[in-house]
C-alpha cells in the first residue's frame, strides 16, 4: 500500500468491503438454497370444508401448482362426504382426521384409511383401517373392529381390491395384543397372549386424561418401542400432570420415565408419534416432550423438525411460532404444527390470526426455497393441509 495515493486506498477499501459483502450474501443464499438444486415443480393438496353440505362434512379436495414458487393454477378434484347418508355419526371419507400420507406423487392415504387417486379424481377405498405401511402397489392396513374383528389386509392398488392376510404367524404391528380396559373409573391393562386366556398386565393404569368440552371417554394411548415394551401416560385422579410409564409384558416391571407437571387441559387427546428424526415424542397440551428410551428421561423439545430442512417452535411467542429453514427464520407465524406441511422445495400451514382470546382464520401460508418469500392462499374453512408432490 505504501506509495498509493488517498483515492487509491479508498477505491481499494470499498472493493474489499463490497467483496465480502458479496461472499457473505452468496453463503446466506446457499444456507436457505439455492433455486437449481431443489423441484421447480411442486403441487399443493388442500381440503375444504363445503358449506352446502356441513350435515354430511362434505369436503372439497384442491390442488394448487406453483413452478419457481410462484402460483400458475388450481383445480378442485373432488368432494368426499365425511359423514353416511342420513348424517349419522359414522365416519365415511375423511381428509380432516389423522394423518394423510400422499403415496407415490398420487394415491391419498387418508388418517382413517380411506384411499383417494388423486391422478384420477377418485376414491379408490371408502374402507377404514390403521394404515401399516406401503410397498410397491400395495398398501397394508389393520382393522381392529368390535364387529369385525381383528386382521390385517392388502389394498392392490392396480385392481382396486382388499385381499385379507391368511398367514397367521404374520404380524405388521410392533408389540403384542393388549386392550386398555375403561370399565372402572381407575383403567386397567389387560394381555392377550395368543391361545391364551387374558392377563391382567396392569391393575392401576391411572384415570386418563381431562380435555376441554370433551363427552365420553378418553383414549388412553399405548405405544410399543419394540415387541415387549411399550409406553403409556399415567395420569393421577387429579388429572394434572402425566407420569410415562414403560412397561415390559415378559417381566410386567414398571419403570418411571418421568413427569409431565401442571399439566394443562387440551382440546384433543395426546398421543405418541416418532418424529422424521426417529424421536419419539408425546405430544400434549403442554408442548411435545422427547421420550428417551435408553435415558429413561423426557424433556420439553424446542422445535420440531418436519424433515425436508424446516423447522418450527413449539411452544409459541407472542407473534407466533417462528419458522427455520436450514437453521434460519424465514417468518414467525399463528399456526397449529399439525397443519404444517412441507417438500424439499416448500412449506405450506394454515395461518391464524390472533386476537386477545380470539383467533381468526387467515388462509393457508406457504413459502419456498425459490422467492424465499411468504404468499398466502385466501381459503375458507380449511379441513387439512393435506401434503405436497414433486416433479
Amino acid at each position: 500500500m505504501k506509495g498509493l495515493s488517498i483515492n487509491t486506498k479508498f477505491r481499494i477499501f470499498f472493493i474489499g468491503v463490497a467483496l465480502i459483502i458479496t461472499i457473505v450474501m452468496l453463503l446466506s443464499s446457499f444456507r436457505l438454497g439455492e433455486s437449481d438444486n431443489y423441484p421447480t415443480k411442486y403441487t399443493l393438496y388442500v381440503a375444504l370444508y363445503d358449506n352446502s353440505n356441513i350435515k354430511q362434512l362434505k369436503q372439497d379436495i384442491w390442488k394448487y401448482h406453483y413452478e419457481n414458487g410462484v402460483k400458475t393454477s388450481e383445480e378442485k378434484l373432488l368432494s368426499v362426504l365425511g359423514k353416511k347418508e342420513g348424517g349419522t355419526a359414522t365416519d365415511f371419507v375423511r381428509c380432516d382426521v389423522g394423518e394423510n400420507v400422499i403415496y407415490h406423487n398420487q394415491y391419498l392415504i387418508t388418517g382413517i384409511g380411506n384411499v383417494i387417486d388423486l391422478k384420477n379424481k377418485k376414491v379408490l377405498s371408502e374402507e377404514k383401517a390403521k394404515f401399516i405401511k406401503a410397498s410397491g402397489d400395495s398398501l397394508i392396513f389393520y382393522t381392529n373392529d368390535l364387529f369385525k374383528g381383528k386382521f390385517y389386509s392388502v389394498f392392490k392398488l392396480n385392481t382396486g381390491k382388499y385381499e385379507q392376510v391368511t398367514d397367521l404367524m404374520y404380524h405388521g404391528l410392533t408389540g403384542q395384543d393388549v386392550n386398555v380396559d375403561y370399565e372402572l373409573q381407575n383403567r386397567r391393562i389387560w394381555l392377550y397372549p395368543p391361545k391364551k386366556e387374558k392377563q391382567l398386565l396392569i391393575a392401576d393404569a391411572g384415570f386418563g386424561e381431562e380435555l376441554l368440552g370433551a363427552k365420553g371417554t378418553v383414549v388412553i394411548p399405548v405405544y410399543w418401542i419394540d415387541n415387549w415394551n411399550f409406553v403409556f401416560p399415567y395420569y393421577p385422579i387429579t388429572k394434572n400432570k402425566a407420569t410415562l410409564i414403560e412397561v415390559n409384558v415378559k417381566t410386567g416391571e414398571q419403570i418411571k420415565l418421568g413427569d409431565i407437571n401442571d399439566m394443562p387441559k387440551g382440546p384433543e387427546p395426546s398421543y405418541f408419534m416418532r418424529d422424521p428424526d426417529g424421536n419419539l415424542l408425546y405430544v400434549c397440551p403442554k408442548g411435545k416432550e422427547i421420550v428417551d428410551i435408553k435415558a429413561k428421561t423426557i424433556k420439553t423439545l424446542e422445535y420440531y423438525h418436519c424433515g425436508n430442512k424446516f423447522d418450527i417452535q413449539v411452544i409459541p411467542g407472542a407473534a407466533g411460532r417462528i419458522l427455520k429453514y436450514k437453521g434460519l427464520e424465514i417468518g414467525k407465524q399463528h399456526c397449529e404444527i399439525k397443519s404444517v406441511q412441507d417438500c424439499k422445495s416448500a412449506v405450506a400451514l394454515e395461518k391464524k390470526m390472533k386476537m386477545g382470546d380470539e383467533v381468526y382464520a387467515q388462509g393457508i401460508g406457504v413459502w419456498n426455497v425459490h422467492t424465499k418469500k411468504w404468499s398466502t392462499l385466501m381459503v375458507d374453512n380449511v379441513a387439512s393441509v393435506i401434503g405436497w408432490t414433486e416433479e
